[in-house]
């Protein structure tokens, strides 16, 4: 796929960023020269290479507010992990992985509009 330099985001914020669909679509951001924060729920095992690693709960409005300073995109690829998948979920699960959704919809100080 051949895109235009132009018609990319300085910066994304990709949230997710250490697991296996957010690592991948980190490391073509990188490779297309898009400056990354990634946004993780805990520091694990996994290296994820971007220019700033944020580590929180998208419960928390302002840890949210602070990830999405400076991007000019979000592309969210935080999900339930697979045991949430066989089992019902627990309660406030899909409200947290929701939590960027939320933010965004919600306007900034002096706009009405939001941000989507």
């Amino acid at each position: 796929m051949h895109t235009s330099s132009d018609s990319l985001p300085r910066h994304v914020l990709v949230t997710g960023a250490a697991g296996l669909l957010g690592r991948a679509v980190v490391g073509h951001l990188r490779e297309l020269g898009v400056g990354v924060t990634a946004m993780l729920y805990h520091r694990g095992e996994v290296e994820v290479e971007a220019e700033r690693v944020v580590v929180g709960n998208m419960m928390d409005a302002a840890f949210v507010r602070d990830a999405v300073d400076g991007a000019d995109a979000v592309i969210h690829c935080a999900a339930l992990k697979a045991p949430m998948m066989v089992r019902p979920p627990r309660r406030g699960s899909l409200k947290r992985v929701d939590g960027p959704g939320r933010m965004l919809r919600q306007p900034s100080p002096g706009d009405r509009r939001g941000r989507l």
